[in-house]
């Protein structure tokens, strides 16, 4: 199964959303396999080239996850349907939604209405996400939560080395 994982290849201003960003990467990486991901950029202007649009029509790309807090997938996904004539609905399309999300629930609303029809996930990182985001999601069973991978060689603990405060 091939993936198409899709984000800015500009990292963000943000530390924490080019920690979880990476993370995301290397754990869609670990499921279906690096052979099995192409990475496609889409810059924080809102920009994405048509050579990609293309790959993902031309490799039968199952699965378009986006990974990336900003942008919304709105301008995305009207750029690929402008390639492709309709959405395809043999593909499914993930949508990790953090970061600043909150201040584009505009768009956020019509990149559902764009995806209805369509076989779509919505994984926020926490149940409070989960429900701010219901709040304009009306299919509950849409929406999950998955909290975010972390690099355990990076982000780890001896349980030894803390000390209880005397």
């Amino acid at each position: 199964m091939k993936v198409a994982i899709i984000y800015s290849f500009e990292e963000s201003n943000w530390f924490s959303c080019t920690i979880i960003n990476k993370n995301l990467r290397l754990a869609y990486e670990a499921e279906f396999g690096k052979e099995n991901i192409v990475e496609i950029n889409y810059s924080k202007k809102g920009n994405v080239s048509v050579s990609d649009l293309n790959k993902i029509i031309e490799e039968n790309i199952e699965k378009l996850v986006f990974i990336d807090h900003m942008p919304t997938p709105l301008f995305f996904l009207n750029r690929l349907k402008s390639v492709e004539g309709e959405l395809s609905t043999q593909r499914e399309y993930i949508i990790h939604v953090f970061g600043d999300f909150p201040l584009y629930l505009g768009e956020w609303k019509l990149v559902h209405e764009e995806l209805k029809g369509h076989t779509v996930k919505y994984i926020c990182a926490s149940e409070k996400q989960k429900k701010l985001i219901e709040k304009f999601i009306p299919q509950k069973n849409l929406v999950f939560v998955s909290p975010f991978p972390v690099d355990s060689e990076k982000f780890n603990f001896e349980h030894k080395t803390i000390t209880p405060f005397e």
